[in-house]
């Protein structure tokens, strides 16, 4: 079979007016279909519902909708992909080309590496297209007990999703604890099994099969650069490899499943990525970058490149007062910590130092040394019991990367969330940084500077229209199909995108009064705002990296204006997680989109690339993912155009001051958000946690 090499074919033809492609593959469906049948049945205790294009036992006619047909389609090419032996992931719309495993020589009997492509049925401007998304499937293939064996200080995350086989059968489940010969294990229904070690199988994270790599012979930068190559990272020319693989995956699928026959309905798939050109597609490039600004009144003091701008103006607030540090070392790092503080404080290479850069010089004003980190939270809780405590403005903690960083009961999370109750906020340094802050003093003391409550830049001019943007997030616990437990957190920004402040739950809620948890957050994070600020709202944007439910529009809707009556509410749904990929062919580029360029779907969504060549000259690994942004409004027809939002979630990265890049992303609206739900998720097992209320204006998650 002849397999096609569509961005070479595209190089080999003349200019082309309209270079962008997408990983859209177009669907051809002959005849339209005049009925559908659907069928509703429970999976793991939801009701689903399984569309036909043809009467099928016990279905019933549905209303042909574009979701009915893209349901349809789904589930046709689902049993196509089965009756032609494709491996499918159990837990995601996956195919997994386990032909060839690409594991190192040596390790393919311990661990997997496949190549896997994700795909969906999408829906763009009369037309139905299967998206596929190449993506990497890195796995470990031994049992629990051979697991503890190799590497007995690998630590398994909390309800870690594991396959197990009992009485015969394969199922899967989450892990509860283990000790012994055997495992206790939950299933994915809730029930509870006890099964013997030998037959548990974890499905460890990138993170720990790197961990585990030593005790299997492989050096982990062997693994690790393997892994970034597969995943078209670091090869030449990423995005058209990416987009390459995709086309012959399709042609594959072409040649092997379709076409899709069911009853009179034939589905053809062309293996050919779409090209983004009118009248089907509109792809737009009229979005600007904005500058920052770094001081309150000098008009010259803007700048393009932010770390220039920070050099050459400095940070846009001067503290009055130094920022004091309480430092928290092991006596073997004692002397580096003093001597980093020295280098923040003096500077080098193209960092000038705290005071030329911050307006003000970093001290020490308690110095704690224990013999080793497990030493750390005792000498905290003696800490803060002294006068010194009230000195301090940030701690700063050595903390070598050792372990699994994800794992909660780690020290880095034991040690933040002590200090975040006694109302400290921290910043974390490793052995590398200690030993050599070449090229990271900078973006440390920013890191420093900005916990210590101040403001390095904003925008150099307000958008227009808002009034204040709220960032909103939760933690959750549960099974894969039912959240038990939650916390939920706001960031509040003003229309320069300066954050403003934190507010969050102190406390868990179960999942069914997560409304009236979400109404009051965004009711009082309005009244504080508009408190500290003066002045009627009239405008209020809310983001949320999932899409809002109707029942949550109506419930914050309700929360806004009972502090706001006259305020226009705008609700974002802002996607980080989806499959669409934009690309540029422009002959002699690498593929990638530029940053700024937008693909509009509707009056109510568009993919906005943030990512990908820029202006800055900023570069990055891999192709560009878009931010895939739905918009709705209350009233609904004060919704602003696509565009608009575009424009300010652009702007919106920009603002990202855990680093000195000129933009980030994620629009920190939920950039931030997500940070505090990592942290809070890690620390939500500790019933007596809390953030401390004197953090409410600190943000401490940088």
């Amino acid at each position: 079979m002849a397999i096609l090499k569509t961005s070479h074919t595209l190089r080999q033809n003349a200019i082309d007016v309209y270079p962008e492609r997408a990983n859209l593959y177009p669907l051809t469906i002959e005849p339209a279909p005049t009925e559908l049948f659907g069928i509703k049945h429970a999976v793991r205790g939801k009701m689903r519902e399984e569309v036909y294009f043809e009467e099928v036992h016990g279905a019933k006619p549905v209303e042909i909708t574009i979701g009915a047909m893209r349901r349809a389609i789904q589930r046709a090419l689902l049993d196509s992909l089965k009756a032609a032996n494709y491996t499918l992931s159990g837990h995601s719309q996956k195919i997994i080309k386990k032909d060839s495993n690409l594991a190192p020589t040596g390790v393919s009997k311990s661990i997997q590496i496949y190549s896997s492509f994700d795909w969906q049925i999408l829906y763009f401007t009369s037309n139905y297209y299967l998206c596929l998304d190449h993506r990497l499937v890195v796995r470990a293939t031994l049992a629990l007990g051979r697991l503890m064996q190799l590497a007995p200080g690998l630590s398994l995350n909390p309800a870690q999703r594991i396959y197990f086989k009992l009485n015969g059968e394969w199922d899967e489940g989450k892990l509860l604890s283990s000790g012994g010969d055997n495992a206790r294990l939950t299933r994915l229904d809730g029930g509870e099994v006890v099964v013997p070690s030998q037959d548990v199988y974890p499905d460890l994270t990138r993170n720990q099969i790197v961990q585990l790599a030593p005790s299997l012979q492989v050096r982990v930068n062997d693994l690790e650069r393997s892994i970034k190559q597969l995943s078209y990272l670091t090869i030449s020319n990423p995005a058209r490899a990416r987009l390459d693989a995709c086309s012959n995956f399709a042609a594959q699928l072409t040649y092997n499943v379709f076409p899709l026959a069911e009853g009179n309905v034939s589905i053809e798939l062309e293996p050919i990525p779409a090209a983004l050109r009118p009248p089907k597609f509109f792809v737009g490039k009229d979005l600007k970058e904005p500058d920052v600004s770094f001081d309150h009144i000098d008009q010259t003091k803007r700048a393009q490149i932010i770390l220039s701008g920070l050099v050459k103006f400095g940070a846009y607030e001067k503290p009055a007062s130094r920022i004091r540090l309480a430092v928290l070392a092991t006596r073997d790092s004692r002397i580096g910590m003093e001597r980093l503080i020295q280098r923040l404080n003096h500077g080098s290479q193209q960092y000038p130092g705290a005071r030329k850069t911050f307006g003000s010089e970093i001290t020490i004003s308690q110095m704690l040394v224990c013999a080793t980190v497990g030493d750390y939270e005792e000498e905290i809780r003696r800490f803060v019991r002294t006068q010194a405590r009230n000195d301090t403005d940030v701690a700063l903690v050595y903390l070598p990367k050792e372990g699994d960083i994800s794992d909660p009961h780690h020290p880095y999370y034991l040690v933040k969330a002590l200090l975040l109750k006694e109302g400290l906020a921290s910043q974390m340094v490793d052995r590398a940084t200690v030993a050599n802050p070449d090229w990271r003093d900078l973006n440390l003391a920013l890191n420093i500077y900005a916990k210590a409550g101040n403001t390095p830049w904003v925008l150099d001019k307000a958008m227009p229209d808002v009034d204040l943007f709220i960032g909103l997030s939760y933690s959750q616990r549960g099974s894969r199909d039912r959240i038990e437990r939650m916390m939920s957190y706001v960031n509040v920004f003003d229309s320069y995108g300066r954050w403003k402040f934190y507010q969050g739950d102190s406390k868990t809620f179960p999942f069914e009064q997560r409304l009236k948890h979400f109404g009051e957050l965004v009711r009082d994070s309005v009244a504080s705002y508009q408190a500290e600020n003066g002045g009627e709202i009239k405008s209020v944007y809310i983001h949320l990296t999932k899409k809002f439910s109707k029942d949550e529009r109506a419930a914050l809707s309700i929360a806004v204006r009972s502090v706001a009556p006259n305020a226009t509410i705008v609700y974002v749904s802002i996607n980080p997680h989806h499959n669409v990929r934009l690309f540029d062919m422009t002959e002699g580029g690498d593929g990638s989109i530029s940053r700024a360029t937008y693909l509009r779907e509707g009056p109510s969504r568009i993919y906005l690339a943030t990512t990908g060549s820029n202006i800055f000259n900023a570069k990055g690994m891999g192709t560009p993912v878009p931010l895939e942004l739905t918009v709705w409004a209350d009233p609904a027809e004060s919704r602003p155009p696509v565009e608009t939002i575009a424009q300010q979630i652009l702007s919106l990265t920009r603002l990202n001051w855990a680093s000195s890049r000129s933009f980030c992303r994620e629009p920190i609206t939920t950039k931030f958000a997500g940070d505090i739900a990592n942290k809070m998720t890690a620390f939500m097992d500790n019933p007596n946690f809390v953030v401390n209320s004197s953090l409410r204006n600190t943000p401490w998650f940088l």
